[in-house]
């Protein structure tokens, strides 16, 4: 069973988007690079219905999101 992959959305100045918006959750059978461009899809979708988010990076982590174990560092999504 593929566990579903987790990360946080961040602001340009690598601040954590807060509440919901800020929880990525992917589909834990893609590739890294398709997870990247899913997490690109959804902030430009953000972009669109929310511009004062502004996200910019996303760090993906194992774990629960009260104590996450962080395997990648800031991904520039722009």
């Amino acid at each position: 069973m593929n566990m579903p992959i987790k990360g946080f959305f961040y602001n340009n100045q690598k601040k954590e988007q807060l509440g919901s918006d800020g929880l990525f959750v992917c589909d834990g059978r893609l590739s890294k690079a398709s997870v990247i461009q899913e997490a690109k899809r959804q902030a430009k979708s953000y972009d669109k219905h929310f511009p004062h988010y502004k996200i910019t990076y996303v760090r993906l982590f194992r774990g629960s999101i009260l104590n996450p174990s962080f395997y990648t560092d800031y991904i520039y999504l722009r």
